[in-house]
């Protein structure tokens, strides 16, 4: 039986997705960097479209440790340049 959110579920659902998203750092040489500049991009910015899977028309996969099906729905990743993340 599946239970539909309310519209708040659904709002803090969105937000939690949005804030706690994994970040993937993106090295790239500095070639790479200077032919993405040229067009207003950096190599982060060019992979960010790639980054959001919607719900795959319901398309099951299994999982590698025991193959049970998962369906991966509204998942996202953001990537970030790695000059742009902090020191430790």
């Amino acid at each position: 039986m599946t239970k539909e959110l309310t519209s708040q579920q659904a709002t803090i659902r969105k937000w939690l997705a949005s804030q706690f998203m994994p970040f993937v750092a993106v090295f790239s040489s500095p070639t790479a960097v200077e032919k993405f500049g040229k067009n207003n991009l950096t190599p982060a910015e060019f992979l960010r479209p790639y980054g959001h899977v919607g719900n795959l028309n319901n398309y099951s996969m299994k999982t590698a440790d025991k193959s049970e099906p998962y369906k991966l729905n509204n998942f996202r990743i953001n990537f970030i340049d790695k000059n742009l993340m902090e020191n430790d």
